[in-house]
């Protein structure tokens, strides 16, 4: 019986050879897998993200590489069974290898992905220096990187070699750089912002040559978007921003007060008495940094008014926290002005009655 039984296997080559490739796929998805698995929760364990991340990466690429392997060799035991003269002849080989660089690329750009995963997660942990906007600078330039490594080896599957690439290129390298010279002047600008970090999504800049103030939501490698105060998209090519000069509002270390209060006339002789309560305000206030420059005199006879003057530093940069803590301080001046019996001058107009 078992000797009939192979036999009738030796005397049927293809079933031998799909036998085989079934086998392979059962190892590899019960075995090798398995494998795989287990070594990247080893990895992650030990914190060697990097490896993790390749054994994370590889999985499904290699995963889907067998199946097409099984499939195609397959079909080509198969055809060899039913035709004398194979229909596809050296194809299998071929695909095979374009299908293996195409996954090779979805590898590495799984692979990259888990790697700035990886550094973000680690960096918002404090774990590693590292800037997000840096990694999101290296996780596009790795991009490039990619799609240019496999182009190059789709181009060599094909026959076209390198070689092709770069006569095309000469022939049209004129045409391409005259068309490409705002493009490249933009995504050299995007990748330098990336770098140089000006400024971040999320934070209010200001181009004053240009009157263009917003919020800055997207960095792009060609255009940068920032949305103004009246909610209205602007669109900014990424190479002004080396040509014109740029405030980023958000980088602020301090916020200034800088408030002229009017007092009358009338109350000129306790002037001196609501300075000196002023400014013990600002010495003692927390909210105040007390190694900044502060001010408060009495600034102008104005028309109707004795005008006192109050600057000093805060270190609440935020708009609406400082408009709040301005508040306090404006209401405070006030108080003091109501303790000392004086109050604010309005404008008023004297007239002289003429005697004739």
């Amino acid at each position: 019986m078992m000797e009939s039984l192979l036999q009738f296997f030796w005397e049927r080559e293809w079933l031998i050879q799909l036998s085989a490739i079934l086998i392979f796929v059962i190892i590899f998805n019960f075995v090798i897998k398995k494998i795989i698995k287990g070594l990247q929760q080893r990895f992650s364990k030990r914190e060697s993200y990097l490896l993790a991340g390749f054994f994370e990466a590889v999985d499904a690429p290699l995963y889907t590489f067998v199946w097409i392997f099984a499939t195609i060799y397959s079909l080509t035991v198969i055809d060899k069974t039913i035709h004398d003269a194979p229909m596809y002849g050296e194809l299998p080989d071929e695909t095979l290898f374009f299908t293996g660089i195409i996954l090779f690329g979805w590898f590495l750009f799984r692979w990259k992905q888990q790697a700035v995963k990886a550094m973000t997660s680690m960096s918002f942990l404090g774990k590693v220096n590292l800037d997000p906007h840096r990694i999101n600078a290296v996780d596009k330039l790795l991009t490039i990187i990619i799609v240019f490594v496999v182009t190059i080896w789709l181009l060599e599957a094909t026959g076209q070699g390198v070689g092709t690439l770069l006569t095309i290129g000469g022939i049209g390298a004129a045409a391409i750089g005259f068309a490409s010279k705002e493009f490249i002047a933009n995504f050299f600008g995007g990748f330098m912002i990336y770098i140089n970090t000006p400024f971040h999504i999320g934070d209010v800049i200001d181009i004053p040559s240009r009157s263009t103030r917003g919020v800055v939501e997207e960095i792009g490698w060609y255009l940068t978007r920032v949305r103004d105060i009246e909610k209205l998209p602007i669109y900014i090519p990424n190479a002004m921003f080396s040509q014109f000069i740029l405030i980023n509002m958000s980088k602020r270390s301090h916020r200034r007060i800088n408030e002229t209060v009017g007092v009358r006339y009338e109350d000129y002789e306790l002037v001196k008495d609501i300075i000196a309560d002023i400014k013990l305000l600002i010495d003692n206030h927390p909210e105040i940094d007390q190694d900044q420059n502060k001010l408060v005199y009495f600034s102008a006879y104005a028309d109707s008014t004795l005008d006192i003057t109050l600057a000093a530093y805060t270190r609440i940069t935020a708009i609406k926290p400082f408009n709040e803590f301005k508040e306090s301080i404006l209401f405070s001046v006030y108080d003091i002005i109501r303790k000392h019996g004086a109050n604010f001058a309005y404008p008023t107009i004297s007239i002289d009655k003429m005697v004739t």
